[in-house]
């Protein structure tokens, strides 16, 4: 009886520990989104594809290499091939055999140029993907910190209603000892019923906040989704965020959208390479073998001219009599082909400029955009002082007001109107906290210090 007494216990408390949400970190949150979005799942693919290219563009340096055989019967009149007689109503079995190769010796180092094309374009794909993981990655901490942030703001909201029920009873009491009207009870019931529906508006916020976080992490169900809160963040120290040059300079070393611009680059310094390699003189060398055999011939079997002898001529034996092989050289030279080729240099040293300038303005959209950062994480820290000092201000003078007001000397109205200016305060404080947070870590997103790891697509 015990045993089975201690067997329930076991399994309710199991289940209870498996009904419980998993809390997500915001390193899972980031490595879940990485791993499961589609759009990376196709970038992935096609890097492979450009792999496969770059492998494929090496092995065209091989010699070809082709063969071919048949075998075949026919039918009706044939040609003797040693007498040169026809006859009617015969059947002919022949057969052969065929081997070719060629090898480019020389071509204006196309060949060279297109591997090297082949693997710019495996970079630029690389790049493709880093700038899909660093906006997954950007999405996702930014939507992380904004389910930390309504959090904390039902909290607020929270605190701010049970304080209004608590000034409810107190004033329900002394409006019935008579030193209050009913109109100050009314106005704390109408105060208690705008701060309910603020908290059930900041509720609904958070349930979005997570939903929106559990969709770019392509959860099946958002059920049981939440999220667990960070520990103790340095960012949240008063210290000044790193400055915007030292955070662009690390970024120069690692930033994706700086490397595939670099690849595109590079891509059409090797098309203008390419397109000038068509004006030179084109050397290949190839060889081929052969031989076959077929039941019309007959072979000699004397050496008199005036009265010859045919007889069976073996299959075999004409395979290796009619070997033939040879080795053959060919140059072409281009001469004219209607300005073509030096059209295709033209416009292939246009795209190289376009290219460069684009590499130019990738730089400066970078030196903007952490700028720009770097300036609202200097702004949010001095908002996150100066609402932390309007807050504490705030809650001194909220620690006041009620004194005042259960002393009787100040009205439930002025008494909310006190605790109305609490809560923007907080609120505020509150906002710049994350504000700042957010920027710093960006800053340090931007410096290599938070970069997306690699995900590998499960077959």
């Amino acid at each position: 009886m015990r045993k089975s007494a201690a067997v329930i216990v076991l399994f309710l408390v199991s289940a209870a520990a498996a009904g419980q949400p998993k809390l997500w970190t915001l390193d899972e949150c980031i490595a879940h989104a990485l791993e499961n979005n589609s759009s990376i799942r196709q970038q992935i693919i096609e890097t492979r594809i450009m792999s496969n290219n770059l492998s494929q563009s090496k092995l065209k340096l091989l010699p070809t290499l082709s063969g071919s055989g048949s075998y075949n019967l026919s039918f009706g009149r044939i040609l003797d091939e040693t007498t040169y007689d026809f006859y009617d109503n015969e059947q002919v079995t022949s057969g052969s055999l065929y081997a070719g190769s060629s090898l480019t010796l020389f071509n204006g180092l196309v060949s060279y140029n297109r591997i090297l094309r082949s693997r710019y374009e495996l970079e630029a794909s690389e790049g493709a993907l880093g700038i899909l993981r660093n906006d997954i990655t950007l999405n996702v901490l930014h939507n992380y910190l904004q389910v930390l942030l309504s959090k904390e703001l039902i909290t607020i909201a929270a605190a701010q209603l049970a304080a209004t029920r608590e000034q409810e009873v107190h004033t329900s009491a002394m409006v019935n000892a008579g030193r209050l009207t009913q109109g100050s009870l009314l106005d704390i019931e109408a105060q208690a019923a705008r701060e309910e529906l603020h908290l059930v508006s900041m509720q609904n916020q958070h349930r979005i906040s997570l939903l929106s976080l559990a969709h770019l992490l392509n959860l099946d169900t958002a059920g049981g989704f939440d999220i667990s809160a960070p520990p103790e963040d340095t960012a949240g120290e008063a210290t000044l965020p790193p400055d915007a040059e030292s955070v662009y300079t690390a970024a120069l070393q690692w930033w994706p959208a700086l490397k595939k611009a670099e690849a595109m680059v590079d891509i059409a310094g090797s098309d203008l390479k390419i397109a000038k390699g068509q004006q030179s003189p084109k050397l290949m060398v190839s060889s081929a073998f052969s031989t076959g055999f077929a039941d019309t011939r007959r072979r000699l079997l004397n050496n008199d001219p005036a009265n010859p002898v045919y007889g069976f001529y073996p299959p075999a034996d004409q395979l290796t009599d009619n070997i033939r092989y040879g080795v053959g050289f060919n140059l072409s030279v281009p001469v004219l082909n209607g300005w073509q080729t030096r059209t295709g240099i033209r416009n292939s040293g246009l795209e190289l400029m376009k290219q460069e300038l684009a590499a130019v303005e990738a730089r400066k959209e970078l030196l903007r955009e952490i700028s720009l950062i770097s300036a609202d994480a200097q702004a949010a820290l001095k908002r996150r002082d100066a609402a932390g000092r309007s807050a504490a201000a705030a809650r001194e003078a909220f620690s006041y007001a009620g004194q005042r007001f259960r002393a009787g000397d100040m009205t439930s109205s002025e008494y909310s109107t006190v605790k109305t200016f609490l809560l923007a305060a907080e609120s505020e404080l509150l906002q710049a906290e994350f504000q700042y947070i957010f920027s710093v870590k960006m800053l340090g997103f931007y410096s290599g210090s938070m970069q997306p790891g690699a995900t590998v697509m499960k077959r």
